[in-house]
């Protein structure tokens, strides 16, 4: 049986707080085989060396140089252009505050049933600071919905190799979409406005 290979992408900024626990759910998911690539937004000295201790003690985990504070979006975008490996089936976007159920990127690849999907998104579930948790799931698909909303959260997104390589020449080709701080609203935006296919998954 072949195992997925799958690269997921962490953009993070002050992101310690988190860092060890979601390490740990990136690193317990089933069924797949797993590379980390995590980039540090601005001079965060702390979790810069947090970072750096993960990269030496896993052997699949890349701390990848960051630069100055600039926004989410530009981080992923820098983070998403910053990637040369293509030896992955699927990418992953991932926030630095996101914990995982074991099982999230093995369902998300189960909806890669044909080539010709470019593009997974999925409901979440969110706990705020007094301990609430909400679960929420996304609605279907409406013809020009890409127009007005994203597919979702991006730390929910996942991508075939050719989707994956479809938005870094996007970006290539169209380097001012860079400046979008919504990077989540516009990877989905991009996938669906060429006809490319997409699919929402409902749950968390």
């Amino acid at each position: 049986m072949i195992i997925p290979k799958v690269a997921i992408l962490l953009a993070g900024y002050k992101g310690h707080k988190y860092i060890y626990e979601q390490i740990l759910s990136l690193l317990g998911q089933k069924g797949v085989d797993v590379e980390i690539f995590i980039r540090v937004d601005g001079d965060c000295e702390i979790f810069s060396r947090l970072v750096l201790q993960l990269d030496k003690e896993y052997p699949n985990i890349h701390a990848l140089n960051g630069d100055v504070i600039s926004s989410s979006g530009m981080n992923f975008y820098k983070l998403i252009l910053g990637i040369t490996n293509y030896n992955f089936d699927y990418y992953a976007l991932c926030d630095q505050d996101d914990i995982w159920y074991s099982g999230k990127l093995e369902r998300a690849i189960s909806f890669f049933k044909t080539d010709s999907v470019f593009g997974y998104s999925s409901g979440f579930t969110t706990f705020s600071s007094d301990g609430l948790k909400k679960s929420y799931s996304l609605g279907s698909q409406s013809q020009l919905d890409y127009m007005f909303q994203a597919g979702g959260p991006g730390c929910t997104f996942v991508f075939s190799r050719q989707g994956f390589e479809y938005i870094q020449k996007y970006l290539l080709k169209h380097d001012r979409l860079c400046s979008v701080l919504a990077h989540d609203w516009l990877v989905y935006f991009i996938i669906r406005l060429n006809g490319k296919r997409w699919v929402i998954d409902s749950q968390s």
